[in-house]
């Protein structure tokens, strides 16, 4: 999980680094596609990252779908805390889908899974 979060991270400072750039250009389209709004107002090039995303990574042999299934499973108010603590401002895109309450958790996981 943590490549997949830190990925945007890197979209979203502005500036793809040279070695990731053929790997960008191969994707840029493909991110058409998603809600990158949301993922960039999670995942900020600021590298805070909500600690939900963690929760199940307890050992290396986890895959990533285990992660996300753990994701799904837990309760909004999890990331709703992180969002208000770590940047404490308005994130429209992240506000919209903590308002959906109990299709917030697995809507993030199936946007980080399509990513």
């Amino acid at each position: 999980m943590a490549e997949v979060v830190e990925s945007p991270c890197t979209l979203a400072s502005g500036t793809v680094p040279a070695v990731h750039q053929s790997w960008f250009e191969s994707i840029r389209a493909d991110l058409r596609s998603l809600d990158f709004a949301l993922l960039r107002n999670l995942v900020s090039a600021r590298r805070r990252l909500p600690s939900v995303f963690f929760g199940g990574a307890i050992g290396t042999e986890v895959s990533f779908s285990a992660q996300l299934d753990h994701l799904r499973s837990q309760p909004v108010d999890g990331l709703l805390r992180d969002v208000n603590a770590r940047w404490g401002e308005n994130l429209p895109r992240a506000s919209a889908l903590l308002a959906s309450k109990e299709k917030a958790m697995p809507r993030l996981a199936d946007e980080l899974w399509r990513y």
